[in-house]
């Protein structure tokens, strides 16, 4: 499954080269869906399977996955859905990993702007912007922004003033 959205997503390839949303439907429907069947019907005959204990590890693991296959082919419904969210798990890392040296921000507020902030600088590193430069020009320009227009404002619509400008 994996090499198949290798395939989608080729980092190596300039953008203009890459995969659509649509090509990418359809690569995996015809690369992914055939896995994804075969997958299904072993797992249905591990369910069937009366060596196969359903209170064992094994047997529960083999429901849950039945249980769950709907879930698990939401992807092939849309060239933009990733097969996984370790994207979104690489991101929430290292506040986890300083979950105890931020324990005690003071009061649940601190700890709700600490939240913000994590956010923020993880949504600046997803769209390949240096955080310190955003976070500098946005707090500069705050005060004088249209306040219906702060979604420009945002990470991943950003515009630096210096281009702005020009």
């Amino acid at each position: 499954m994996y090499s198949v959205e290798k395939e989608c997503y080729n980092p190596d390839l300039p953008p203009e080269e890459r995969m659509t949303e649509e090509q990418i439907r359809g690569h995996r429907l015809i690369n992914s869906v055939p896995i994804l069947k075969e997958f299904y019907r072993w797992l249905q005959r591990k369910n069937s399977d009366e060596s196969v204990l359903p209170r064992s590890s094994f047997g529960k693991a083999v429901t849950y996955a039945l249980n769950e296959f709907p879930y698990l082919i939401g992807f092939l419904r849309n060239g933009s859905f990733r097969i996984d969210n370790n994207a979104a798990e690489r991101v929430m890392r290292a506040p986890v990993l300083g979950r105890k040296n931020y324990m005690f921000c003071g009061e649940h507020a601190g700890g709700k702007r600490a939240a913000q902030i994590y956010s923020l600088i993880a949504s600046c590193k997803m769209n390949d912007i240096d955080p310190c430069a955003y976070l500098t020009d946005v707090l500069g320009r705050l005060m004088d922004h249209n306040n219906m227009k702060l979604y420009q404002l945002l990470p991943n619509k950003w515009i630096p003033l210096e281009i702005e400008i020009r």
